[in-house]
């Protein structure tokens, strides 16, 4: 759908189920599964969904990336969040970490040092279903790297909103290298086990 909740399928004539998908589990679909005939070519129908909050609390993701990396250069990266849930998350914030062999050299949002290469940037509020960008660039060492080496950069997204207990499962993902490779470690930090696999 657009951001006004529009949408359309073109289909042959005949019989069909239509139903909604929802980006995670904070949000309720009434009446899902909506029976659908069309009789004629050129025939139009509508089929409108009725969505609330299953929690009402916001959903933060955040991915952090360079289309490549050079030594003994300047290298921009950029940091893409978005607010999946359906409350607006207040006084947002993104941490980033920078691998040891990278500095800050400067930034399109302020950065506040955390210490031990970690930086703070304030987003102020995102909104439901709404989305943001910012870059910051660094340089990369040229004494103590060598080329193919791999340079991690972690980021993590943080608002008081809804405090930290979620009623439902809700899985988040850490990565991280150790030699030449990377790994992940996903978490519920939710309060419910998880019934069904997710992808």
């Amino acid at each position: 759908t657009n951001d006004s909740g529009y949408y359309d399928v073109t289909v042959d004539t005949g019989s069909y189920t239509v139903f909604l998908a929802t980006p995670n589990n904070f949000w309720n679909v009434c009446e899902n599964d909506q029976m659908v005939s069309i009789q004629q070519f050129y025939d139009t129908t509508t089929v409108d969904f009725a969505v609330g909050a299953a929690v009402n609390c916001p959903l933060l993701s955040v991915d952090v990336s360079v289309p490549f990396l050079r030594r003994c250069f300047d290298n921009t990266y950029t940091v893409h969040y978005c607010n999946e849930g359906p409350a607006v998350a207040e006084a947002t914030t993104i941490e980033v970490e920078l691998d040891a062999y990278l500095s800050l050299v400067s930034s399109e949002l302020p950065a506040t040092d955390l210490g031990n290469n970690t930086y703070r940037f304030d987003v102020g509020d995102v909104t439901a279903n709404s989305c943001g960008d910012f870059s910051f660039t660094t340089y990369l060492d040229c004494d103590n790297t060598v080329l193919g080496q791999t340079h991690c950069v972690v980021a993590s997204a943080h608002t008081d909103t809804c405090g930290s207990s979620l009623p439902l499962p809700t899985i988040t993902l850490e990565s991280g290298c150790e030699q030449d490779s990377v790994y992940f470690i996903l978490r519920n930090i939710g309060t419910e086990d998880m019934q069904l696999p997710n992808t």
